[in-house]
């Protein structure tokens, strides 16, 4: 009943568009108090019943409200669709929205509850970059509002990414970073922003070859066979999610890229070419350097001048 009665909200709400904002206020507040994670887990295992599960988390058992967290992915869905529907419309509702979504974001995560909550997080990252979005829609007066939204969703999802050691769920988390920057749009970051989010992307590539290279060197070491599992694939999924994060931030600010993170990234590129070429490093690299020429135009020939004969060897390697 309550998936048929979400699915017709949506369908008017897309029906009426901008219309729709009249009704805003009998649906967005009682939806906001209802993303409230505090009652979904529990210490009390004793009380459960068939739709919940009793996980071990941080040397806790606890029980997790399977139903409710099913619920709050729809709620998420359904606020998701009003923004997009009312644009300018749910401007009112913004702060408290963010207000709703910021303690879903700054909830306690583990790798133990990582698994149930995901789908959480996959339905709240873009649920906030339409809210980032909603905020941009009246241009520049905005444009602190955004850049707010950014960093607190920046500060807290960087904050659990760098704490993160799973390759995927490293790249889930990254791909939610690079949705928020598109949708913020250029010129909405500081300078500082763009450095700050760029050397986070900068670091956790470099733990990831490190990790990749350790799984080689033990490969390497023993007589089995090189390993063709997932491992290696989620390492070179969560780098291109993580480079994507370079990228999003070269298109929201060119120049405060260029002064403040390519001097690091030239360097980073010999270093992909050569020592990690093997895990993938010259197709990382070669990625990189074809964004900034996309996205840079005639500033990418003095960039990429140092290390064109490698960019040309590379990119003949990979048709021979």
């Amino acid at each position: 009943l309550s998936d048929c009665n979400n699915d017709a909200i949506k369908r008017i709400c897309k029906v009426l568009g901008k219309d729709f904002e009249v009704f805003l206020p009998h649906f967005v507040p009682p939806i906001l108090q209802a993303l409230e994670l505090d009652d979904v887990f529990s210490t009390d295992i004793q009380g459960e019943n068939e739709d919940d599960l009793v996980v071990a988390a941080e040397n806790t058992m606890l029980r997790v409200k399977t139903g409710q967290l099913t619920e709050m992915v729809a709620l998420l869905n359904l606020l998701e669709v009003f923004m997009k529907c009312t644009a300018e419309g749910y401007l009112d509702f913004v702060h408290p929205t963010s207000a709703a979504l910021a303690k879903l974001l700054c909830y306690p995560t583990s790798s133990d509850l990582s698994p149930i909550t995901s789908e959480l997080r996959d339905a709240l990252y873009p649920c906030w970059a339409e809210l980032v979005g909603v905020s941009g829609t009246q241009g520049s007066r905005n444009g602190s509002l955004v850049s707010e939204l950014v960093q607190n969703f920046v500060d807290q999802v960087g904050s659990d990414l760098v704490k993160a050691d799973e390759a995927d769920e490293i790249a889930s988390m990254a791909s939610g970073i690079v949705t928020i920057l598109h949708r913020a749009g250029i010129g909405t970051l500081r300078a500082e922003q763009v450095q700050q989010i760029c050397e986070l992307a900068v670091a956790e590539i470099n733990q990831s070859f490190q990790r990749d290279g350790a799984v080689f060197e033990e490969q390497a070491s023993s007589n089995d066979p090189p390993s063709t599992d997932s491992e290696t694939d989620d390492e070179h999924k969560c780098r291109n999610e993580l480079l994507g994060i370079i990228t999003a931030c070269m298109k929201a600010d060119a120049r405060a890229f260029i002064a403040s993170t390519w001097p690091t990234l030239q360097t980073l590129l010999q270093q992909w070419f050569s020592s990690y070429g093997h895990l993938g490093g010259a197709k990382l690299a070669l990625h990189l350097a074809s964004d900034i020429c996309q996205h840079l135009g005639e500033e990418a020939v003095a960039l990429l001048t140092g290390c064109m004969d490698q960019i040309i060897k590379a990119s003949v390697a990979l048709f021979v």
